[in-house]
């Protein structure tokens, strides 16, 4: 059975992982806790990068949870909302696609992106994983961005209300969730694979300070890239930024 969803909505935070990791010994434990924001004055992606979150037109949502330490692996986490990213994306009537690992692109703009963080609880890990979802973002707005990005106003020409965005994510990550909980990455693979960007094509990886460069192979079943080297050697990497 899924998990209930807690809803807490803040009208300005620095971030909401933020919070969520400063506030989560306040939560019940025996829900998933939903934590949003109508602006965020710190929002940041992964690398410390900053997000630009002007107010009351994008979604900025947290959602905290516990997975036992000797449970599944958390490496899949973000690819895991993802695809719950993607599903809701798919009820606008839009195509998104994933570049590894866990940015939403839609026609080659990027839409959405997360960021997953673990604090301790014991004997759990408390898994803070965050979402920025561009939805009503202007295009003067989109231009400040350091790479192509869109929003659903801008794909679709409406403005779109940001709560029934929300309950439908809600609904597609919790019962992900309880199917990853007990399953792992394995069904989820496959629709991940069909969704990924750069397959087949030269790509450059930067990882841990080291560039990487090579032909984007293939996806690990259990969610890691398999980069293609000049010398004709597979490398299986876990992390790292795809730089096209």
């Amino acid at each position: 059975m899924s998990l209930e969803v807690a809803k807490i909505h803040l009208k300005t935070v620095t971030s909401t992982n933020t919070w969520a990791k400063e506030n989560s010994s306040h939560f019940d434990l025996g829900k998933m806790t939903r934590v949003t924001a109508s602006e965020q004055t710190q929002g940041r992606g992964r690398f410390n990068r900053s997000w630009i979150s002007p107010e009351g037109v994008n979604i900025y949502v947290t959602y905290f949870f516990t997975i036992r330490k000797n449970g599944v692996d958390l490496n899949n986490l973000s690819q895991l909302l993802c695809l719950s990213i993607v599903k809701m994306l798919h009820h606008q009537k839009l195509a998104p696609q994933i570049k590894w690992p866990n940015d939403i692109l839609v026609n080659g703009k990027k839409i959405a992106g997360i960021l997953c963080e673990v604090v301790d609880q014991g004997d759990n890990h408390g898994v803070v994983i965050g979402a920025g979802i561009n939805v009503n973002m202007a295009k003067e707005d989109l231009n400040l961005i350091d790479q192509p990005a869109t929003s659903l106003m801008q794909e679709k020409g409406h403005v779109f209300p940001l709560e029934p965005l929300l309950d439908l994510l809600d609904k597609f990550f919790a019962v992900d969730l309880d199917l990853y909980k007990t399953e792992g990455f394995k069904p989820f693979y496959k629709t991940y694979d069909e969704l990924l960007t750069h397959k087949g094509q030269p790509i450059t990886l930067r990882q841990n300070g080291d560039t990487l460069t090579g032909t984007l192979h293939s996806l690990n079943p259990d969610g890691r890239l398999n980069l293609l080297l000049s010398s004709g050697e597979i490398k299986t990497v876990s992390s790292g930024e795809i730089k096209k």
